[in-house]
């Protein structure tokens, strides 16, 4: 009965007007997107599997897709819909996730040193002609690439250790605090 009366009012309801939708939704878009660029800080310092955010982007793609086809039906191609659910919601939730993760991580604070396994850069950002080093540790089975500032690209070979404190996140993933390059 509830479905056929939220049913009945969805089809009795007036289509939603092609020009605010349009701003709604690049509005949304651009503020999804933005979110999902902050998730990268966010999950430069986490250690996850990358199979866990996949899984965020895939159940929030879902979850905005199903609300545009079910209650906002947009005029716009399925294919359309489907990318911009790709856009709002996977990166929404990926932001999402990694946030919740990291804001209610414990107040216990773990510290530990790990041997430097190799070192790079992750290249330039746009005309700039700094270039930002990473050095590759082994944390407890799982890879992890750490970002170091521009100031250490030309000695952060010189290195041996990083020290890291961390603390175990909301959804059990661990959250790096901080972290120190050593020789």
């Amino acid at each position: 009965m509830l479905i056929y009366q939220l049913n009945q009012t969805v089809k009795d309801s007036k289509p939603f007007n092609r020009k605010k939708l349009d701003v709604i939704f690049s509005l949304v878009y651009i503020a999804s997107v933005g979110l999902a660029v902050w998730g990268i800080h966010f999950y430069q310092r986490t250690i996850i599997d990358a199979k866990y955010l996949v899984m965020a982007i895939i159940a929030g793609t879902i979850a905005v897709l199903l609300i545009l086809v079910l209650v906002v039906k947009p005029p716009y191609s399925l294919v359309w819909m489907f990318l911009q659910s790709v856009a709002i919601g996977g990166g929404t939730f990926y932001f999402g996730f990694l946030c919740l993760n990291r804001a209610f991580a414990e107040k216990k604070i773990s510290y530990e040193t790990f041997k430097i396994m190799g070192t790079g850069t992750l290249g330039r950002n746009g005309k700039s002609p700094r270039i930002q080093p990473y050095a590759m540790i082994n944390f407890k089975g799982s890879l992890k690439q750490l970002a170091f500032p521009y100031t250490l690209e030309k000695t952060i070979k010189n290195y041996s250790t990083v020290s890291l404190s961390y603390s175990k996140g909301l959804f059990g993933f661990d959250v790096i605090r901080t972290q120190q390059l050593h020789q």
